[in-house]
């Protein structure tokens, strides 16, 4: 018969061995400025804010969302201009909706040249008077 203390040993040995052998895949990853991570949300699966400005000055600013659960939502699109390292609202819409599947709207408003503009959309959810999830998207920037 074997004694305990050598089949413990060599058992030991071997997951230690294992252990250092075996690669690990953590690593951290680098990611440019422009790539951004989209949240997780429970009720929302997708958010989006949009924004194109005609030659003549006019703003088309758009927000979407789609969900499935069957609830109510409110659209919020805020047209916003760039101050020094700041931004500042100058307009704002907002628009409910009913049901599950996808909402949007878009809002026309001229804007003034030489400025930096961007569009940030805010979506809630809601069941009856109870706020479920609120999620917000921003546009890329348009200068004009």
């Amino acid at each position: 018969m074997v004694p305990k203390k050598l089949v413990l040993i060599p058992a030991v040995c071997l997951l230690l061995l294992i252990g250092i052998v075996l690669p690990t895949n953590a690593y951290a990853v680098r990611m440019s400025p422009s790539e951004s991570i989209t949240p997780n949300y429970d009720y929302i699966s997708v958010i989006g804010a949009t924004l194109t400005i005609g030659n003549k000055g006019q703003a088309t600013a758009g927000g979407y969302v789609y969900y499935l659960g069957d609830y109510d939502s409110t659209l919020t699109i805020e047209l916003q201009r760039q101050n020094g390292n700041g931004w500042s609202v100058i307009k704002s819409w907002e628009k409910s909706f009913t049901g599950k599947g996808h909402h949007s709207f878009e809002k026309e408003y001229y804007v003034a040249s030489g400025n930096t503009y961007r569009v940030v959309t805010t979506a809630t959810i809601k069941q009856g008077n109870k706020i479920l999830e609120t999620a917000t998207s921003t546009s890329s920037e348009v200068k004009y």
